[in-house]
């Protein structure tokens, strides 16, 4: 299968929010991927210390009513990603470990997360260790994007125009295009992008701002190459993204026409 990169689409998103008003006051929903390698850890240590430095960075950064939500990573569920996790897996093998509280993490970071079996382990003693300490974690059966936005949607839609702001916090573009097609038209939702690299490492957005895209922007994800979608031929997402805001919404209706026809 092609692949694009999917963080090129960030090129469509020119504008952001500066304040960081909504920020001190708002509600965290945390992409569960994203965490597992934002927060750093070595070997030698054991589980029950990596899983505090975990507890640590969420109420630093996030305070204790955020919401995290993993993925499920099981073997047993075919879902969206799985072809993609198969292979991320050919690229980089690790061997299965044993995990506890008490017992010593022996490997890197980025070997052990290699590894599906490691990380579902992994994600169900953690999700455990932070629920046991007040953070509300969710696990979702396969892959957590599409419950992360409803998640979002979810508890902006029981809240007053009054009430703090709901944010996602991650950096997979495929959080943002979901909020923007998802998104009901009379609410406003935000996503804060943190990346460890470049030159904005912290960016927040909001789909107020992208309200044109919402007709269309779903389906130029997957007809461009997404996780479970591959990419035309020869053509890169960067390259297609100034294509899209002119002529993709004529695409997108044209697929959705029950009388269009496939011509050869």
């Amino acid at each position: 299968m092609r692949k694009n990169r999917k963080s090129d689409f960030y090129t469509l998103f020119k504008l952001t929010i500066q304040s960081s008003l909504i920020l001190d006051n708002c509600t965290f929903v945390v992409d569960g991927g994203w965490l597992l390698r934002q927060v750093v850890w070595s070997r030698g240590k054991t589980y029950n210390e990596i899983f505090n430095l975990y507890l640590s960075y969420i109420t630093k950064f996030f305070r204790d009513d955020a919401v995290v939500i993993f993925d499920g990573y099981r073997d047993d569920i075919i879902g969206v990603k799985s072809y993609e996790r198969l292979r991320r897996k050919e690229q980089c093998m690790a061997a299965d470990v044993e995990i506890a509280l008490d017992k010593l993490m022996i490997t890197t970071q980025a070997k052990f997360l290699s590894n599906i079996a490691n990380k579902f382990k992994f994600v169900q003693l953690l999700s455990a260790y932070l629920i046991a300490n007040g953070i509300k974690t969710v696990v979702a059966n396969e892959d957590a994007d599409s419950l992360i936005v409803n998640t979002e949607i979810d508890i902006k839609n029981h809240r007053s125009s009054a009430d703090p702001s709901v944010v996602v916090v991650g950096n997979d573009v495929d959080l943002f295009l979901l909020l923007i097609g998802l998104t009901p038209e009379d609410n406003m939702m935000y996503f804060y992008k943190i990346t460890s690299t470049g030159k904005q490492k912290k960016v927040l957005y909001s789909t107020g701002y992208y309200k044109e895209f919402k007709p269309f922007i779903l389906f130029a994800h997957a007809f461009a190459g997404s996780d479970s979608t591959s990419a035309i031929y020869n053509k890169g997402k960067k390259k297609r993204s100034s294509i899209y805001c002119k002529k993709m919404t004529n695409y997108a209706i044209l697929f959705q026409y029950s009388t269009s026809r496939i011509v050869i």
